[in-house]
């Protein structure tokens, strides 16, 4: 999934284009135009309800980082 979201990835919008070092999902893609993001969100937070798989993820900085990453696309995308 994460590389599917790094396909998609252009400059935000949010500051000029120079100084601009984050970058955000073009909501223009088919790849997210043919499918969505809540419903991965809500799937994540029904596997983190699973107690152990929950103690799995936040011991690991590995995984914490690697969502965080893919989270930090969604920042600023769309900026209608």
């Amino acid at each position: 999934l994460l590389y599917m979201m790094e396909s998609c990835l252009i400059k935000s919008e949010l500051q000029d284009e120079e100084n601009s070092l984050h970058v955000v999902v073009n909501c223009g893609e088919a790849l997210l135009k043919n499918n969505t993001y809540w419903p991965l969100v809500s799937d994540f937070i029904n596997i983190l309800s699973h107690q152990s798989v929950a103690k799995r993820f936040l011991e690991d900085h590995g995984l914490l980082v690697t969502w965080m990453n893919f989270v930090s696309f969604f920042q600023g995308m769309n900026l209608n």
